[in-house]
């Protein structure tokens, strides 16, 4: 009888621990599924730039070797850009959509750095006014790009507003809005106009976008 009870309580242990573990696998094994849509998104961003580059660059029939001694850079360069392992600068940037005759949009409309969470809840349309840029757009959400490289006058990010529709090179169309000191200002940026979409307001003017100038396909934020 001893032996009997003993047993059970033995077993009834086993049984907590086996569904203790069980447990926690399935909560691991869900979380992991749904980090799955956040893993692939990082993914592509990483990659979105590299694969605009691939085929605006073959589209012209240009080798690698051949855009990098037209911007000045190393064929490795190039290839790592294109692979997604590394970012260009806001200059070579600009050269790039020079020379392989597309606009920045066309070249950066995929590569999407951060969005804040409540992008997803915002709905409508906003017409948005970049007056630095002399740019008139009607989106129904604002993305960034990720952070460039350059100099300590140079923008660390770019803003473009996304419409309905089918682009060209797939996606949805994008218009470029304006350059940002950081992200501090882009994210503030982002933020007012994801509450003016929510609350229905028509109309909105940037206002923490930098003004810059060109000089030699270099891009230089101006003091005001």
């Amino acid at each position: 009888m001893k032996v009997t009870v003993f047993m059970i309580i033995v077993g009834i242990i086993f049984l907590c621990i086996f569904v203790g573990l069980l447990t926690l696998i399935v909560r691991a094994l869900l979380k992991y599924i749904h980090s799955k849509d956040v893993r692939q998104e990082k993914s592509v961003v990483r990659k979105s730039l590299g694969e605009a580059l691939k085929v605006h660059r073959t589209q012209c029939k240009m080798t690698q070797e051949f855009v990098a001694e037209t911007i000045g850079v190393s064929r490795q360069a190039v290839s790592k850009w294109e692979q997604g392992n590394g970012y260009p600068e806001v200059e070579k940037l600009l050269l790039l959509s020079s020379k392989l005759n597309v606009f920045l949009d066309s070249l950066m409309s995929t590569e999407i750095a951060k969005e804040t969470s409540n992008n997803a809840n915002v709905t409508g349309t906003i017409v948005i006014t970049s007056p630095h840029e002399n740019v008139i757009a009607t989106c129904y959400k604002v993305l960034s790009s990720g952070k460039m490289l350059g100099g300590k006058s140079s923008p660390q990010y770019s803003l473009f507003g996304v419409s309905k529709g089918i682009a060209s090179f797939g996606g949805e169309p994008t218009t470029f809005l304006g350059w940002y000191a950081d992200q501090e200002q882009i994210t503030k940026e982002i933020s007012e106009i994801q509450k003016a979409i929510a609350e229905g307001i028509p109309t909105y003017t940037l206002k923490y976008s930098a003004k810059t100038e060109r000089r030699w396909a270099k891009v230089k934020i101006v003091e005001e």
